[in-house]
């Protein structure tokens, strides 16, 4: 298009539904030394005159026009492919979502299970403790916790069984002091009764009494 809106030439291409866009740009001349006379644009419908000066002037316009159609064709397919991937995307969020969820919570059920054994006194009670996040660590604290716990059961019972052998000996050794007292002094009595039976001056009296006593003591 010419400067004074005439339509210097056009190019159509194949025609498309939709809405359209519109795009244009200036033509200018190029600036040429004084006195240069080798534009020539007379074919074109354009005065040649005063092109060749060394400032540059504006002769006309390219426009371009184009349909959107295959435009929003891209942009709907784009936009299915979009929907779709992220489809799957999220389809594959979810499933590693389920598999994390099922396999923590499949290690805390197995702390739980451990925490009720030794609970109910099994202090053998060990879990995995593979692995580096939180809940390793914490496997691997319970395991040393139900260790300890099993290391101070065994003293413990090594105490107990010390203890109970010591109060076994004291009872023994009681048990000792009160049947030595109870055959000391009925032995005494017997030793002396004896002593009287035994010696001829005295008393038929006395010697009948302590044979007495010997019987009753016996």
């Amino acid at each position: 298009r010419a400067a004074d809106g005439r339509v210097l030439a056009t190019q159509a291409g194949k025609g498309a539904a939709g809405a359209m866009l519109g795009a244009s740009a200036e033509v200018k001349t190029k600036a040429a030394a004084p006195g240069d006379q080798s534009v020539d644009l007379d074919p074109f419908g354009i005065d040649s005159s005063g092109i060749g000066t060394a400032s540059a002037r504006v002769i006309g316009r390219v426009e371009a026009t184009f349909s959107t159609a295959g435009s929003a064709a891209v942009q709907a397919h784009l936009r299915r492919d979009i929907l779709v991937a992220s489809g799957a995307l999220g389809a594959v969020a979810l499933a590693l979502v389920a598999l994390i969820a099922s396999s923590v919570v499949r290690r805390v059920r197995a702390l739980a299970d451990a925490s009720a054994r030794v609970a109910g006194g099994d202090l053998g009670a060990r879990v995995d403790a593979t692995g580096s996040d939180e809940l390793a660590s914490l496997a691997r604290d319970f395991n040393a916790m139900t260790t300890a716990l099993a290391a101070q059961h065994a003293k413990l019972d090594e105490q107990a069984s010390a203890l109970a052998e010591r109060e076994s000996l004291a009872a023994i050794g009681r048990a000792t002091a009160v049947i030595a007292h109870e055959l000391r002094n009925p032995l005494g009595i017997l030793l002396g009764a004896a002593e009287v039976v035994g010696t001829g001056d005295r008393p038929a009296v006395q010697r009948a009494q302590a044979a007495g006593i010997i019987g009753e003591e016996v």
